[in-house]
């Protein structure tokens, strides 16, 4: 069943290589009644997250998507947000996508959130200040959990699209920088693998969580850490506008699990 609930689609941007094809990707699903925003303030993401509630409130749809710009959609991704909002319990405040993540070479929860856009209004009041939190976004989910309200990356094993795939060196070692400090759990088996690698990406990547280790604290802000070598590093030029999400994911996903119920369940 797919419902008629409005969408705003709110893109957060911070000079990703992938925008412009997300944003033409988007704007071909939108409905007439929904509306896209871009937000491309250069800010600490935690006033970006607030700036982006205000928007969604401000917008007053019935859910607000959330997406990152260094994400790339399949061509069914807004239906399938549509399919499965009508799932959503009454205490449910919102739900995620799985995408097909470029470093842990497996789908994975990233930045696509779906929110009932009534509940905003109790979530920005939840938005920490910069430098309070390394995950400003889940502590305000886990902030309206306490209040009594859910959220759920249980109702679909649907695979979006594609994560962190085609960024630029200096945004793959700031990821990674960051990565290293709040992804503990999975630092040593990235760092494994990584090694054993000769991808360019990886070896980046590698260099940030190599960084990390030498530093105390890492601040949500991007632009605080713009000079790096990275910026002068050699960039493949791929015509963005060219790629099929579907077919990439598809490949991805298959090379992960084969033909087993997962790959079937991530295409639905």
């Amino acid at each position: 069943m797919v419902s008629q609930h409005t969408l705003a689609v709110i893109i957060r941007a911070s000079g990703e290589n992938t925008l412009k094809a997300l944003i033409k990707i988007i704007k071909k699903q939108l409905l007439p009644e929904d509306v896209l925003v871009v937000l491309e303030k250069e800010v600490c993401f935690e006033d970006k997250l607030k700036l982006g509630f205000q928007k969604a409130i401000e917008l007053n749809k019935d859910f607000t998507v959330f997406i990152d710009a260094d994400i790339l959609l399949r061509k069914n991704a807004l239906r399938k947000v549509r399919e499965n909002l009508h799932r959503l319990e009454v205490k449910d405040f919102g739900f995620g996508f799985l995408l097909f993540d470029r470093f842990y070479e497996e789908p994975k929860f990233r930045g696509f959130h779906v929110y009932r856009t009534e509940i905003l209004k109790k979530a920005i009041n939840f938005v920490p200040n910069e430098g309070e939190q390394l995950r400003p976004e889940t502590f305000v989910k886990n902030q309206l959990k306490k209040e009594g309200y859910t959220w759920q990356n249980h109702l679909t094993r649907y695979v979006a699209g594609i994560h962190d795939f085609y960024q630029s060196p200096k945004d793959i070692f700031y990821k990674y920088l960051v990565r290293g400090k709040r992804s503990q759990n999975d630092i040593d088996g990235l760092i494994r693998k990584f090694e054993k690698s000769n991808v360019d990406d990886f070896a980046i990547a590698l260099e940030g969580i190599q960084a990390s280790k030498k530093m105390d604290s890492i601040s949500n802000n991007k632009y605080l850490y713009n000079n790096s070598e990275n910026n002068f590093r050699s960039v493949k030029i791929i015509d963005l506008d060219k790629l099929n999400v579907d077919i990439i994911t598809i490949h991805n996903l298959f090379k992960k699990y084969k033909f087993n119920s997962l790959f079937w369940k991530s295409l639905a």
